[in-house]
């Protein structure tokens, strides 16, 4: 046997693992030889190794000092430094031994290490890149550059990489996996599942495996294979963060909410710097604590500032919170991260959208489908930014196509039930038939959730009314229903609001402040509310939404209360037979129409009441007695604003050369609208200089535009409701056209309770024809004008006390309904 001489002697101890001898070997050595370099070098790998960094760092720089053009010394004191985070240094000594010897193909590969570890992804893959170009067998570069290239949605090249680490190598689980997940990520699920089963047969309790598998079930809708795939990933190891976000994720989806946020939560503790974690988090946390899940989203983007999802998240949930500038700038950094990114622009057109700015919204709409045509949330948003803009049957469209896309969309039926009342071929017929519909496709799977009620049937006992809304705030809906409950008789009716209210402002104060008992039910599933509902013995539950936004019809599908009724803030039937009733009166509903709805007539006075604006200007004098010239207008929405109105309206400036035409709504905030108006008018006849448009303002300034405006016009198929009693209340009389549908009689039913029928004409040419003959008569204008507000306070609808009393009799009449019928016990 050759005899070692001590380096050797040193080296064996080393590699054995003696590293107690080995040490000794070395301190002999570099006693005896000072100026043996190679000694120095491996003495520091040791001292490293056994956590002696200050001595390994003094040693490697006594090796250098000795042989300074040595790459492998410059490459291993790299290493140590890398390890031990100093990037910057460790990036200086690969470049050094590569600098002495440029096929050093681990010092590329560690380059690419330290600047992945630097944030510079760029050098990083040309380093991974350089290094594979010098030894294609060297598996983490294969394994390190295939990574970065998925982090970076390459997945094609990244994929390339991965499986070639998994030729290098393959009994490498790991490599099977990554090369399963980017399958995924690249639309091949089927080859996606044959990578991962390979991985998960060569190691069983490979935790990414299973996260990996479980996320090709979920994109193949096997949604009980993919929650067995991530909680088998969270058994093989219970410290997989990714298995904590993916099993959170896919829970917050089935509503297991309070699972979901401990697994989140979870995930969080076990990896502070994941930024997905901090992300998920910020999706599952329910909307009631808002600042929370923004906190968590910004600590995600804290961790990574380009970190598109995230952002997009931040923005939705600033949407919720109405935060609108912060959730646009939101959006727009999602895609200033990732501009091909369909939810963002998406985003980006709801914000635009809540601003009025709908040209812009509209740009946004279109790109984002232009990504993604078949999503139905896409194509019913951007149906409803086209009807905003009074595009209706253009809009309605797309509220079509995305219930074809996903026909358990309840959203986009409930969008086109709100908007088909625009359009004048919408009957009663028709839209009580698609109210039937949305019923028997959404609301009767729940029937099975029916129980009956424990309630007790006594008609003279002091009862609880529930209201569920989603307007418990300064809305056009509460003005009309808030007489009901701020002058509620307290000694027999207790009041509970439902409040899915996404802000909240003075009047939801007053509201809570009037309530009994107030509950906050914004992200809470329908199931849950119907639970409370029973939970809280409610009597008679009120819907106040209809099919507006944010309505809670499906917990009206649960019949949760003995007696439900749909009244108020939007009366206009809802499809649902599990609600009993329907407030309206015998204008908005005539007999003739009755059998078409779902819910049984009760007719009050008036089918609305209202509450007077404390912030209102008074009434002034007539604006035309003043000097002004004749100004018709209107406070009505832009989408009730046909072309077939504005024809009509300028045929009555072409018969009256002198008057002017005033529009005032939140519409015209976007320029392209404004423009779009004054061209069709311009087309018509009327010149630009006759026409004012007028965007949102305070409540008191939106009223008190009525003081320069002398005769209102009423928009049809669809009229004003609230409007229409804003500018009665205001002393402006309104012309509407008797309609063939509930929600363009409104007016009428309005204009009758005030004692001026007269003002509801038959045709276009009774309304051409009383257009002309109020602007003759500026005496009676100026009378009527003078004498509003006391034609407000003779009558039920007008008198918000009298008004509750109304109401509050009916509710006494139908629960002694309730209370003689046999299923009332």
């Amino acid at each position: 046997m050759p005899i070692e001489n001590p380096l050797q002697q040193a080296i064996r101890h080393h590699q054995s693992g003696n590293l107690a001898a080995a040490s000794q070997c070395y301190e002999r050595i570099v006693l005896d030889d000072p100026n043996c370099a190679e000694a120095w070098r491996l003495f520091a790998i040791l001292a490293h190794q056994v956590g002696r960094t200050d001595a390994a760092i003094d040693m490697f720089s006594t090796s250098l000092r000795l042989d300074p053009e040595c790459a492998d010394t410059y490459y291993d004191f790299g290493v140590a430094l890398l390890q031990a985070g100093g990037f910057a240094a460790a990036t200086a000594m690969f470049n050094a031994a590569v600098a002495q010897r440029p096929d050093y193909a681990a010092a590329h590969y560690n380059l690419g290490v330290a600047a992945e570890k630097q944030g510079e992804d760029i050098a990083a893959e040309e380093a991974y890149r350089s290094a594979i170009a010098l030894d294609p067998a060297l598996l983490p570069a294969q394994v390190n550059l295939g990574t970065l290239l998925r982090r970076h949605g390459d997945n094609e090249q990244a994929l390339d990489h991965f499986q070639r680490a998994a030729l290098l190598d393959p009994t490498r689980a790991v490599s099977h996996s990554d090369v399963g997940a980017t399958l995924r990520d690249l639309g091949r699920p089927d080859e996606a599942e044959l990578a991962l089963r390979k991985a998960l047969t060569l190691d069983p309790d490979l935790a990414i495996g299973h996260v990996n598998l479980g996320l090709v079930y979920e994109a193949t809708e096997r949604p009980a294979a993919a929650e067995a795939a991530f909680r088998r990933a969270i058994e093989c190891d219970p410290n997989n963060y990714e298995a904590h976000v993916n099993l959170s994720s896919f829970l917050a989806v089935k509503d297991e909410v309070e699972e979901a946020e401990r697994l989140a939560r979870r995930a969080v503790t076990l990896r502070p710097d994941y930024a997905d974690a901090y992300n998920n988090l910020a999706v599952v946390l329910p909307f009631a604590r808002a600042d929370e899940a923004v906190a968590a989203a910004n600590k995600a983007l804290e961790l990574r500032p380009d970190f598109p999802e995230a952002w997009n998240n931040l923005t939705s949930i600033l949407v919720s919170m109405r935060r609108n500038e912060d959730a646009e700038a939101a959006a727009r950094k999602a895609i200033e991260c990732r501009p091909d990114y369909a939810e963002a622009h998406h985003g980006l057109s709801v914000v635009l959208g809540y601003q009025n700015r709908l040209g812009e919204a509209e740009i946004e709409g279109r790109r984002a489908l232009e990504l993604r045509p078949d999503s139905a949330t896409f194509l019913s948003n951007f149906g409803m930014v086209l009807c905003s803009q009074g595009r209706v049957e253009e809009g309605l469209s797309y509220c079509r196509r995305a219930m074809e896309v996903m026909p358990s969309y309840a959203v986009a039926h409930s969008n086109l039930l709100f908007f088909m009342p625009f359009l004048p071929t919408t009957s009663s017929e028709d839209a009580q038939s698609e109210r039937r519909r949305w019923y028997e496709r959404h609301g009767a799977p729940r029937a099975r959730r029916i129980r009956p009620h424990t309630n007790v049937p006594d008609p003279d006992r002091r009862l609880r009314i529930g209201y569920c809304s989603a307007d418990f705030r300064q809305h056009a809906a509460a003005f009309v229903f808030s007489p009901v409950l701020v002058n509620g008789d307290r000694d027999a009716f207790e009041i509970y609001c439902y409040s899915d209210t996404p802000t909240e402002d003075v009047y939801t104060r007053l509201f809570r402040d009037v309530a009994n008992g107030w509950r906050s039910i914004r992200g809470i599933r329908d199931e849950d509310v119907a639970e409370m509902v029973r939970a809280d013995g409610i009597d008679i539950l009120v819907d106040l939404s209809g099919h507006s936004g944010d309505h809670r019809l499906l917990v009206f599908a649960e019949k949760p209360a003995p007696v439900q009724v749909s009244a108020l803030g939007h009366p206009a039937g809802t499809g649902l037979p599990t609600i009993d009733y329907l407030f309206s009166d015998s204008i908005t509903i005539p007999a003739a129409e009755r059998h078409l709805y779902a819910e049984t007539i009760y007719d009050l006075p008036c089918a609305q009441g209202f509450e007077p604006p404390v912030s209102a200007p008074e009434v002034g004098p007539l604006p035309v007695s003043q000097g002004a010239p004749l100004t018709f207008g209107t406070l009505n929405r832009t989408s009730k604003i046909t072309d077939d109105v504005l024809r009509l309206w300028a045929d009555i400036l072409t018969e009256l050369p002198e008057a002017r035409l005033l529009f005032k709504d939140h519409g015209f905030d976007d320029a392209a609208l404004r423009q779009t108006f004054l061209s069709k008018l311009e087309a018509l006849g009327v010149a630009p200089e006759r026409v004012e448009l007028r965007g949102g303002s305070t409540r008191r300034d939106h009223l008190g535009t009525c003081n320069e405006i002398d005769i209102g016009l009423d928009p049809f198929p669809l009229g004003g409701g609230v409007t229409t009693l804003e500018h009665l209340w205001m002393g402006t009389p309104v012309i509407t056209l008797r309609a063939n549908s509930l929600q363009g009689r409104l007016s009428q039913s309005i204009l009758h309770n005030l004692g001026l029928d007269e003002f509801t004409v038959p045709d276009k040419a009774g309304y051409r024809a009383l257009a002309r003959a109020l602007a003759e008569d500026r005496d009676r204008l100026a009378a009527l004008r003078a004498g509003m507000r006391d034609r407000f306070a003779r009558s039920d609808m007008g008198n918000p006390e009298r008004f509750a009393r109304v109401v509050e009799a009916a509710y006494r009449d139908i629960w002694r309904r309730w209370c003689a019928s046999a299923d009332g016990r």
